[in-house]
């Protein structure tokens, strides 16, 4: 069995012959291989016969995987939703509602840094009121006008400013020594808008390139 198949795969099934030695019943294992798209996912079903053998038939169950994988995802988005829900509710101060905000959005986004921006509806300014995830200070500092920078323009236009790439975009971050240290890849800033009111910005950083879906985006 090894032989004829990648190990992950040899040693599922050769386990699963052990099990039948002890109650000769049908046994089903998974696994999964790796392909040039991913990984897919395997079921083997090995069924004993009365003469001692084995039959083995195998399907590709990897719709089956995604889905079941996609549900769990959503089940714990929606965890993560009243969460923020009840920290909001709770009558917590602000700070403290942003930082279970910023910690959600790190571990269900799976992205490396977020930051909230709040309108100072006396200046008309952005300035930041939460962070997460940084390695340095420097968007500690920030104060934006509405339309200045990338913030600002996510406020000024109230749509998403996606930048898959800072250090290919000349912007004010990367003029901040501080924030170069931070080495920042993909860059996201949601307008925050509650009652056609804008608020403030959500931004999100992460050093690497993201791969992302309507899920991702929807949440």
């Amino acid at each position: 069995i090894q032989d004829l198949l990648p190990v992950e795969a040899g040693w599922k099934i050769i386990d699963g012959l052990h099990q039948l030695r002890g109650n000769n019943k049908a046994i089903q294992v998974e696994y999964s291989l790796p392909t040039l798209s991913g990984r897919n996912w395997y079921e083997s079903r090995l069924i004993p016969t009365q003469n001692k053998q084995v039959i083995v038939f195998i399907r590709d169950i990897t719709k089956y995987k995604q889905s079941e994988e996609k549900i769990k995802i959503q089940l714990e988005q929606l965890d993560a939703l009243r969460a923020i829900d009840l920290s909001i509710t709770s009558g917590a101060d602000l700070s403290q509602t942003l930082s279970v905000i910023l910690n959600h959005v790190r571990k269900y986004l799976n992205i490396d840094a977020a930051s909230v921006l709040l309108l100072n509806p006396h200046n008309q300014r952005l300035e930041f009121a939460a962070g997460a995830g940084f390695r340095t200070s420097a968007m500690q500092h920030t104060h934006l006008d509405i339309g200045e920078g990338l913030a600002g323009h996510a406020v000024k236009k109230r749509k998403i400013v996606h930048v898959p790439n800072l250090k290919n975009r000349k912007t004010g971050l990367l003029r901040s020594p501080e924030f170069s240290k931070e080495n920042f890849v993909t860059y996201y800033a949601i307008p925050l808008i509650a009652k056609d009111q804008v608020l403030g910005v959500l931004e999100i950083f992460h050093r690497f390139a993201l791969s992302t879906d309507q899920d991702w985006m929807n949440f």
